[in-house]
């Protein structure tokens, strides 16, 4: 949770820029009350303050605040074209799982030289980046329903269609949760 000690140090920041604004004490509470429950660090603070003062010209909203926040800090949805590069590199990687196990099947390998140094289990149950691309492959009936559609090729650009209207509202629902403090996952840092 972030401290009233520090929305007020951030605050002063932006006073001194913004002389013509004083930090109140209905300032100070109305800040406090809508950035309070980020769990980020005074300087993580300072610096998003930092960044909002020198990228636009006015006194710092508590959204522009938070949204400078949220996105350099926490794990926002990707793109619906990174969902759908996602989704097809898993359908290309199950393609080739799927070819070592025709290999394997038709005793071209043995199965003793790949058993150990394959993922078999992610070809057929893919970890995905993120909360609202697993969703929508469940709801379009679970990744073998999917890898089925997208595999054979054919009504492709309608599946993605559809696929891209029902990712939109799982991502934006995913990213209000993210930006009002209900789901914070943090991004790794390198």
């Amino acid at each position: 949770m972030l401290a009233r000690k520090s929305i007020i140090q951030a605050l002063g920041l932006a006073t001194a820029t913004f002389p013509n604004y004083p930090a109140t004490k209905e300032m100070i509470d109305s800040y406090s009350l809508l950035l309070g429950d980020l769990e980020v660090s005074e300087d993580q603070l300072m610096t998003a303050m930092a960044n909002v003062l020198k990228s636009q010209p006015f006194f710092p909203t508590v959204y522009s605040i938070r949204a400078e926040l949220v996105s350099s800090l926490f794990v926002l949805a990707p793109s619906s074209a990174e969902a759908w590069r996602e989704i097809l590199e898993m359908r290309d990687y199950r393609r080739d799982k799927i070819h070592n196990l025709q290999f394997i099947a038709s005793g071209s390998v043995e199965w003793n030289q790949y058993k150990d140094s394959l993922d078999w289990r992610r070809a057929f149950n893919p970890r995905w980046s993120h909360k609202a691309i697993a969703d929508t492959i469940e709801t379009l009936g679970g990744w073998s329903e999917v890898y089925s559609v997208i595999d054979k090729n054919e009504g492709i650009s309608t599946f993605r269609s559809q696929l891209w209207k029902i990712y939109k509202e799982y991502s934006e629902a995913e990213d209000r949760n993210v930006y009002l403090g209900r789901t914070q996952t943090r991004k790794e840092l390198a």
